[in-house]
C-alpha cells in the first residue's frame, strides 16, 4: 500500500518538475533522512512538551542548508 502511494507522488512530482529541481527535492529528502538518525533531534521531535511550530522550524533550519 505505502508503496502506491509513494509511486503516485513520485510520478506527479516528476510530471511537473526539471532536472534541477528534482535533485534539489532529492538532497532535501536526504538531508532529512540524515537529521533522522541524530538521537538529539529524535528527542527533540518525539518530545510532547515541544510545540509544533518549534518542531516545524527546527524542521526547515536542518533542510535549509540543503
Amino acid at each position: 500500500m505505502e508503496e502506491l502511494i509513494a509511486k503516485r507522488y513520485i510520478k506527479a512530482m516528476k510530471q511537473g518538475s526539471t532536472l534541477e529541481s528534482m535533485q534539489s527535492i532529492a538532497l532535501v529528502f536526504s538531508t532529512l533522512a540524515e537529521s533522522f538518525k541524530n538521537e538529539k533531534f529524535l528527542h527533540i521531535v518525539n518530545n510532547p512538551d515541544v510545540a509544533k511550530q518549534e518542531k516545524m522550524e527546527i524542521l526547515i533550519s536542518a533542510v535549509k542548508p540543503a
